[in-house]
């Protein structure tokens, strides 16, 4: 699918302002209300397209939200329009679809095109306001419909994959049904954190069309976003980071960044899950994930999002930090671009996320935009997806109902309050499709690597990164009664996710110490070492070997401990019980931000 990119996904236009702010190509400008139901406005972007006589059946559109506030006070509260898309008006080639709770209107094509979107008015009613004096805000982001139907979970080469419960095959979703969960045939299973109960009807899967966000939240949106808040609201949300190519000027309610079309890290869960409150979206599930990534084809064995199974790492770039930013290089055909760097970090002037939307261009497809089947952007790589994980009951209690344009006062203040959102389950999430500094794997679409830990239980037989919060019991393979396997060997790294350090506690540990017969690259006993760093080198904290049990800290910057185990192929023991914990106490306190977290949110139509 060609020329179907634009750059970014944010605008806003503002009634009684001397100038406009707008993020690269989407523009509304000419607010205008003239009387107290109606708003006016132009709309422009590039790169517009709507496919429905083949595949991929889909079209882009724009989803606009209106705020107003009273010209004397500094708090902008959610304007609700009409929901019947017969009572707005845009012009040619532009239609409006309502939505049921009135939060805002989706700018879609009439009918089959590609091409720009040039100057089209537009003409909102509103549900009335009463007498007073407003501002007005109108704001846009960038989406892309992703129709009803099948698709598959997994494959069986990436770490952690969703699989069908007694081979490796993918999991075909095919309904919105309750899926059974479970080690037996036509049940999903996981190599690694499945399912914590059967999957409710109500949990969004994937299979009912929605919408999604194009591109990953930009750092011009997110401060806009901050802008809009109240005072007390905003200092929770803001972060203000200014590292990892991140740019924050000002104080608030101006608050500014010279990226404002470079994508916006620094956001914990409930950072994202307040954006998307106040924009009336929701966030998206890792079900939907997989299917906004890979659409109903069948998954490629270690496939990426743009459906092939290899990928270029971009260390280059022209027009570093405008909204014309591009990548360069030589990548291998067949191979989609992404940053994610696999591990070995370029410049540090490179080290972070790049502009959204970096890789496309007007003759693009979709493996040299590195995009998803239906056109969403950094998918893989840039940013980690934030989306609601399986592994958690609080996350499986979600129902995907969409926020309500306001975010929660005293005592809760600036956080999403939406029932059923896991917002204080910090176990209900999951990190999708890679970052800019993780190894290419990570960046694949099956790929479950990081999954978020709390009072849970940990049995591992493969590679995986496993961030902390509070504690949880870590076994061997074989769990608490069993043993672990012949020829396993696997590196787990633990996170903490805040700046606290990961404590190790091995309460009992039982290792064949005998010679077995070789594995790999040449062991013949079995051995644990555990590393005092992000990955398996450095300081050793124990082992190799069996080792004494007791307590181990970490003590490097990344608050982490990386524990590799091997066994031969011969003879095999009971394995460990160990306790991971960090200061969970100290972890979701405001202002705690991880560098490298994004965001997506998605939104059915009603």
């Amino acid at each position: 699918m060609k020329n179907f990119l634009s750059r970014i996904w944010l605008v806003i236009g503002v009634l009684c302002a001397t100038s406009l702010a707008y993020a690269n190509n989407l523009q509304i400008t000419n607010v205008s209300v003239p009387n107290d139901s109606t708003i006016t406005f132009d709309v422009s972007w590039d790169n517009s397209w709507r496919i429905t006589a083949t595949t991929p059946n889909n079209w882009d559109a724009v989803w606009i939200f209106v705020k107003r506030k009273d010209c004397s006070d500094t708090r902008w509260t959610h304007v609700k329009l009409d929901s019947a898309g017969s009572k707005h008006a845009a012009g040619n080639p532009l239609t409006v679809q309502g939505v049921k709770d009135s939060i805002g209107v989706f700018l879609l094509r009439q009918t089959d095109g590609v091409g720009h979107i040039s100057s089209v008015a537009c003409t909102l009613r509103m549900q009335p306001l009463g007498s007073a004096n407003y501002d007005f805000q109108v704001f846009g982001i960038e989406m892309v419909w992703v129709p009803d139907g099948s698709f598959q979970l997994g494959n069986s080469s990436s770490s952690g994959y969703f699989r069908q419960g007694d081979v490796t095959n993918p999991f075909p979703v095919t309904s919105e049904n309750v899926i059974a969960v479970g080690s037996g045939a036509g049940q999903l299973t996981a190599v690694q954190w499945p399912p914590a109960t059967n999957i409710p009807a109500n949990f969004p899967k994937g299979f009912r069309g929605f919408y999604c966000m194009k591109y990953e939240i930009s750092q011009g949106q997110y401060l806009a976003f901050l802008n809009a808040l109240s005072s007390d609201q905003a200092s929770v949300r803001n972060g203000a980071p200014t590292t990892y190519r991140h740019n924050t000027t000002g104080a608030w309610p101006n608050l500014q960044t010279t990226v404002p079309h470079r994508a916006r890290g620094f956001m914990s869960w409930q950072d994202l899950l307040a954006y998307l409150d106040w924009s009336g979206l929701r966030p998206m599930t890792e079900l939907e994930y997989e299917k906004v990534a890979r659409g109903p084809v069948t998954p490629v064995s270690g496939g990426y999002v743009w459906g092939s199974s290899t990928i270029f790492d971009v260390n280059t770039l022209t027009n570093d930090g405008a909204d014309n930013e591009t990548v360069g290089g030589s990548p291998t055909p067949g191979s989609g671009l992404a940053n994610y760097h696999g591990g070995t970090l370029p410049a540090a002037a490179l080290i972070g996320p790049f502009r959204v939307g970096f890789a496309a261009g007007a003759a693009s497809g979709r493996v040299e935009a590195g995009a998803g089947y239906y056109g969403a952007m950094e998918l893989s790589g840039n940013l980690f997806e934030q989306a609601i994980s399986t592994h958690d009951a609080a996350g499986l209690a979600f129902t995907g109902l969409h926020g309500d344009g306001e975010l929660a006062g005293p005592p809760l203040t600036g956080r999403a309050n939406v029932t059923n959102w896991p917002e204080a389950a910090q176990t209900a999430y999951i990190y999708r499709g890679g970052a800019f500094h993780s190894p290419a794997g990570n960046c694949q679409t099956s790929s479950r690597v990081r999954v978020f830990s709390t009072d849970a239980t940990v049995t591992q037989n493969t590679s995986a990164t496993v961030w902390v919060n509070g504690a949880l019991t870590f076994y061997d393979s074989g769990g608490a009664g069993g043993n672990y396997g012949a020829c396993e060997d696997y590196t787990i790294i633990f996170r903490s996710n805040c700046d606290s350090p990961i404590r190790m506690q091995i309460n009992s540990v039982t290792l064949n110490g005998g010679s077995g017969t070789a594995c790999g690259s040449g062991w013949q006993t079995d051995r644990i070492t555990i590393y005092d760093n992000a990955g398996a080198s450095g300081t050793i904290l124990y082992g190799p070997g069996t080792g004494p049990t007791g307590a181990y800290i970490s003590t490097n910057v990344n608050n982490a401990i990386a524990f590799r185990f091997q066994s031969d192929n011969t003879l095999v023991a009971a394995g460990w019980q160990i306790t991971v914990s960090n200061d969970y106490g100290t972890c979701y306190n405001v202002g705690t931000r991880k560098p490298n977290t994004g965001g997506r949110g998605v939104r059915h139509l009603w």
